[in-house]
């Protein structure tokens, strides 16, 4: 990158691949954990459905817990956590197929249409077991729902059915907050006995009483969002932590990612850059011009004082609906709610409603 140097591209390359493990995550990865830990008991493999929104930090997610786990080149090599997705044609046999090249094995096999080949399932098993593989996260899972039939989706069920009852493998089925339609094929829905659902960042609570809507900051909601602006504020490789949590900083960062976990980290990866390239602390002087350069056609809320700023959050998941009759309107995008003022959400005023 121009104008930096070998330590500062280093500084910004270590942020740009931080993690933060905030309270959620860490819930998470605990099933993940107990799903290992049922299979070292050789007890049921049971599932996890575990859905999120564009940008909620699925990915990041798994990346990083996976780096837990030394990786070895070998057919013999232990792989305690395999990571596979949903293939690009979809079919039963192609799921299978797609394991096992994510296993490093070469099936020999041409993805085609067809019932499970019983060979290439059995040979799977043998391969997970002689791998010691105790868990398979199998991502994108929405494009099941996507891109297959009700049939196809319960052929794929009962492939995976068996490779986790002859494997004894748990499975976690990662994807969109629409993928809980995966939910409902009598496979799956017994066996998806954990589900989660990581959520994007919010600030503002919602009561309705008496005719009357109060809209207000909920200082709980408000401080999970500043402890993970402040642990990104602690990996940016300065001596002195910039100060990104007070609130002429820390509101106009939520307004600016509407508490999207990646939008606010590749913002701040940006402003970390400016501010390197200037010489200049990463303070709300170096966050309005990173702003402005990534945003032209928005307000800046770094700009903006606080009683004019506005917050808008999520307010309901992306969705589809399998009954549309055209292809464009099966998606429903994710809803936030109209922008509120933060001089209203901090008044003691309800609205009418």
């Amino acid at each position: 990158m121009k104008n930096l140097s070998p330590s500062q591209l280093e500084q910004l390359s270590t942020f740009a691949n931080c993690y933060i493990e905030y309270p959620q995550i860490t819930e998470i990865y605990d099933i993940f954990d107990q799903l290992r830990f049922q299979h070292s008991l050789g007890a049921e493999a049971e599932s996890f459905l575990l859905t999120g929104e564009a940008g909620s930090g699925k990915s990041a997610l798994i990346a990083n817990y996976l780096s837990r786990f030394k990786t070895s080149a070998g057919s013999f090599a232990k792989t305690p956590v395999l990571s596979s997705r949903v293939p690009s044609k979809i079919s039963e046999r192609n799921s299978l197929v797609q394991l096992c090249i994510d296993l490093g094995q070469n099936t020999g096999f041409r993805p085609t249409r067809g019932r499970i080949d019983i060979a290439l399932a059995k040979g799977l098993v043998v391969q997970l077991k002689r791998k010691s593989v105790e868990l398979i996260i199998l991502n994108e899972v929405q494009e099941l729902v996507e891109y297959s039939s009700p049939k196809q989706r319960q052929e794929i069920a009962n492939a995976f059915k068996y490779i986790s009852e002859e494997a004894n493998v748990s499975f976690v089925l990662l994807g969109m907050p629409y993928a809980e339609i995966i939910a409902e094929e009598p496979q799956w829905n017994s066996r998806l006995t954990w589900r989660r659902e990581l959520e994007y960042f919010k600030l503002i609570h919602t009561l309705e009483e008496s005719g009357k809507i109060e809209h207000r900051i909920d200082t709980e909601k408000k401080r999970h969002f500043a402890m993970f602006v402040a642990g990104l504020a602690s990996r940016m490789g300065f001596e002195d932590k910039p100060n990104l949590t007070s609130n002429d900083v820390l509101y106009p960062l939520f307004a600016m990612s509407k508490g999207e976990p990646r939008a606010l980290k590749n913002f701040l990866q940006y402003a970390l850059m400016l501010s390197l390239q200037q010489d200049a602390p990463l303070d709300k002087a170096i966050l309005a011009i990173a702003f402005e350069q990534k945003f032209k056609q928005d307000k800046n809320p770094f700009t903006t004082s606080l009683d004019d700023l506005g917050l808008s959050q999520i307010q309901a998941s992306s969705s589809y609906n399998t009954t549309a009759a055209n292809d464009e309107d099966k998606l429903l995008k994710p809803r936030f709610s109209d922008h509120l003022s933060l001089s209203m959400l901090l008044s003691k005023k309800p609205l009418k409603a």
